[in-house]
């Protein structure tokens, strides 16, 4: 029993190991891969050929000791264990020392097994996270593959300078200082195409420094792009072989585990259980059959019959215990036999799940990188495109300088017959100089008329002045005159208001008035109180006719207080009035005697004679101020006349002297301009080809990152396939475990 315990425990131990150890170790020595070690080595393929036994023998004789990859898995383990830092993994995966302990090679053992796809860092500058997270491409293409992006940075990022992952300064990522990337394809010794993309400056989370930049600059050349676009292309159809290998392989490994349960080891070990359960059932039926009848029989030990039955019991019971332990053995075998094969299964079935998710993290770096060649193709594409554009312009622009010249030169000679005609000539330069010897004799005669207008102008307003001075003097004496009298006028008047003492009259009146006033309104409350009225005022009381009758009564009553300020007033209105009309009298006298109406006729003519005087000869002041803006105009016109013509003798001479520039120079000009057509005409043929060859790269570039999607998927799916695979197997472990424990101790 303890034999078998020993030997449960051992092979439970071995599938663990196998598991584990196919998963976590990267071999050392990866299978040698002819079409990648060709594609990366044209040197090689130009002296042994495309032979994969030739090419295998160079890396073996000479490849290997000078640093060539056999494959692109030994490409990219080679570069990420040149960045791994042991001392830093060991010091922040204290779980890991614990199971590997702190050996370099043990240590990064580990990472490619589990540390990749958990994400933990392989040094203190690249943080896997904030690569991925910089990268919106990577991401796109990978989601949460972590592996896949430490096979990118191995494989492209490198050499792409993305120093977004964490490196503070481009100058330490690996490989050392920077290579001209124009975003599209940079490649690590060794490598395929690049994914594209120059980094921005960045921090770390911890312990970084200031992250370099590279600046974006002009897009490839299509040659440049189709090597590119080849690399990728050699990669993508590499992975796609490696991928339906493993496909092929975890449909295997998928029939294999079927089998096994089916017809295989697995399948006798279940049959043996069921038989063994079937055994273990009898032998408890015999086992309650013998102890009824030791029962029975400890009741009645005297009895023979009940002796025979416990006898017979015993026997059956014996014999249940032998066929129990004969098939508990045989189902432990068989269980023992089946968790042997599953284990391998599973080992085969994890193993290749590691290749798969291997081949799956290439074909999406892949990916990334046929469609960043595909950007930069379509890029040379446009440039490419542009260039040819511009090239024809070009081409066109020198036809048409030719073109230009011929004709300049043509224009010139017909000008030339033109310029040197005769006077008769129209365009001549003799026709011109004419034209300026009559525009300045017409010059000379306006600047006489000019001047004569001036002179005329200038006795008008002087003449002007002097009427308009004579004019506002006569005004003046008249209105000074007229002034004088109103004066006396105004003297009479005042000394008569003296004599006839009207302000002492007039204010005898208005008191007179007052107190009669005073007297009506206490009249008019009277009356409202006596006949119950309401008389607002006495002009409201007298328009009613009681009132009114009542009233002239009161004024009619001898000696009353009404009659006597009535009387009052009446003598202080007239004594007023006698005196204000011979006021006026006196006034009217005053104004005989000044004669005021004579002096404001004599004011009032001369007034009249001042405008009439002033308007005349201010006309005459219009009249020739008109005809002298008339004379400056013309001689304005004249000169402008005189000028153009002169300007235009001085036009067609430095026209004539251009012309015969052109002539003279003509034929230089001709022959610098066909040597410019012939450059413009071979730089159009160059952009043509390259446009040409830009467009068959993203042709090839399109085509690339067809295949490149469809490894993603196949991988996918064998990826899927070997995790079925896995499954299973561990599945057919765990079946072939639970019979191992059920029967270790009775199979024994």
């Amino acid at each position: 029993m303890n034999r078998n315990r020993r030997l449960i425990k051992t092979l439970a131990v071995t599938v663990v190991a196998l598991t584990v150890g196919t998963t976590a170790v990267v071999p050392a020595h990866a299978a040698f891969d002819a079409k990648y070690y060709a594609s990366k080595n044209q040197d090689v393929v130009a002296a042994v050929g495309t032979s994969a036994k030739a090419l295998e023998n160079h890396y073996n004789t000479f490849g290997k000791s000078e640093g060539r990859f056999e494959s692109e898995e030994a490409e990219y383990t080679a570069v990420l264990r040149s960045i791994f830092d042991a001392v830093y993994y060991a010091k922040n995966n204290k779980d890991v020392v614990a199971a590997y302990g702190t050996d370099a090679d043990a240590l990064f053992s580990h990472f490619m097994a589990f540390g990749m796809k958990e994400g933990r860092r392989i040094n203190r500058y690249f943080d896997v996270n904030a690569y991925k997270n910089a990268y919106s491409d990577l991401s796109a293409a990978f989601g949460d593959n972590m592996a896949a992006y430490y096979i990118h940075f191995a494989i492209f990022g490198i050499g792409e300078h993305r120093a977004l992952g964490g490196f503070p300064a481009e100058n330490i990522l690996p490989g050392g200082s920077k290579e001209a990337s124009s975003g599209g394809a940079a490649v690590v010794t060794g490598s395929v195409a690049s994914s594209g993309g120059g980094a921005s400056e960045a921090k770390n989370d911890s312990d970084s420094d200031e992250g370099g930049s590279s600046g974006a600059v002009a897009p490839k050349t299509a040659a440049q792009v189709q090597k590119d676009v080849a690399k990728v292309t050699a990669a993508v159809s590499d992975n796609a072989v490696k991928i339906a290998k493993v496909a092929s392989d975890a449909s295997d490994l998928i029939s294999d585990v079927s089998d096994l349960g089916t017809t295989g080891s697995l399948k006798t070990a279940n049959d043996k259980a069921l038989l063994a359960d079937a055994a273990k059932n009898t032998l408890t039926q015999k086992q309650q059959a013998y102890d009824d009848a030791v029962t029975a029989l400890a009741a009645d030990p005297d009895n023979a019959t009940l002796q025979g039955d416990a006898a017979t019991a015993l026997d059956n019971l014996n014999n249940a215990k032998n066929d129990y332990a004969l098939a508990a053995a045989n189902a432990l075998t068989a269980a023992n036999t089946a968790l042997t094969d599953a284990g391998a299964i599973a080992s085969q079935a994890a193993t290749t799940l590691a290749a798969a998710e291997n081949a799956l993290a290439v074909a999406q770096a892949n990916k990334a990188a046929a469609q960043t060649a595909l950007d930069s193709a379509n890029a040379t594409a446009q440039a490419s495109e542009a260039a040819k554009v511009q090239a024809a312009q070009a081409l066109s622009n020198a036809n048409q300088q030719i073109q230009d010249i011929t004709t300049a030169i043509g224009n010139a000679e017909t000008a030339l017959a033109t310029l040197n005609g005769t006077e008769l000539t129209q365009g001549s330069i003799k026709e011109a100089e004419k034209l300026q010897a009559d525009a300045l004799a017409d010059l000379g005669t306006a600047q006489g008329n000019a001047a004569t207008a001036a002179s005329e102008y200038a006795q008008a307003v002087s003449a002007a002045e002097t009427i308009k001075a004579q004019e506002a003097k006569k005004v003046a004496d008249a209105q000074a005159a007229l002034a004088s009298a109103q004066a006396a006028v105004d003297a009479a008047e005042a000394q008569a208001k003296i004599d006839e003492d009207l302000a002492t009259k007039e204010a005898t009146k208005n008191s007179a008035l007052a107190t009669l006033e005073d007297l009506q309104n206490e009249y008019v409350a009277a009356y409202n109180t006596a006949n119950d009225t309401n008389f607002a005022s006495f002009a409201d009381a007298y328009e009613n006719a009681t009132f009114k009758a009542a009233y002239d009564g009161e004024i009619a009553a001898q000696g009353s207080d009404l009659e006597v300020a009535n009387t009052a007033y009446s003598d202080a209105l007239n004594a007023y009035n006698t005196a204000e009309g011979n006021v006026a009298q006196a006034k009217t006298d005053a104004e005989t005697t000044e004669d005021i109406a004579g002096l404001t006729t004599a004011r009032n003519n001369a007034l009249t004679h001042q405008t009439n005087e002033n308007a005349a000869a201010q006309a005459t002041v219009n009249n020739k101020s008109g005809a002298n803006t008339v004379a400056q105009n013309a001689l304005a016109d004249a000169q402008t006349d005189y000028n153009n013509a002169t300007a235009e003798v001085a036009e067609r001479n430095a026209e004539k002297a251009k012309n015969e520039a052109i002539v003279a120079n003509g034929d230089a000009q001709l022959a610098a301009a066909e040597q410019k057509k012939a450059a413009a005409q071979n730089a159009f043929i160059a952009a043509d080809n390259e446009d040409k060859a830009a467009d068959q790269a993203v042709s090839n570039a399109q085509a690339a990152l067809a295949d490149a999607e469809q490894n993603v998927t196949d991988a996918t799916g064998a990826v899927a396939d070997a995790e079925t695979a896995k499954t299973n197997a561990d599945n057919a472990v765990n079946n072939a475990q639970q019979i191992v424990d059920t029967y270790a101790e009775d199979g024994n």
